[in-house]
């Protein structure tokens, strides 16, 4: 991850580059639906360090495999860690 501009469309956050993977870069599409919602603007702080907050709704019964992975993926990226 990288800071400069931030988008501006779901298009543009769609396109947001968030790591690497064999096949390149690796959009924030490639690993989730991304759609635009009307909610209260909010920043969020832990320990004073700007955070985000991913909320999901799973599709299938194993709730341990689906953390396991999701655990996993965020791992493999390259980005800023805590």
């Amino acid at each position: 991850m990288s800071q400069g501009e931030a988008p501006e469309t779901v298009t543009d956050l769609e396109g947001l580059v968030i790591g690497a993977s064999p096949a390149g870069a690796l959009t924030l599409d490639d690993v989730a639906d991304v759609e635009s919602v009307d909610e209260l603007v909010r920043i969020t702080r832990i320990d004073g360090q700007r955070s985000a907050s991913i909320t999901a709704v799973p599709t299938g019964d194993n709730l341990g495999a689906l953390t396991a992975d999701l655990t996993q993926r965020l791992a493999d990226l390259d980005g800023p860690r805590a």
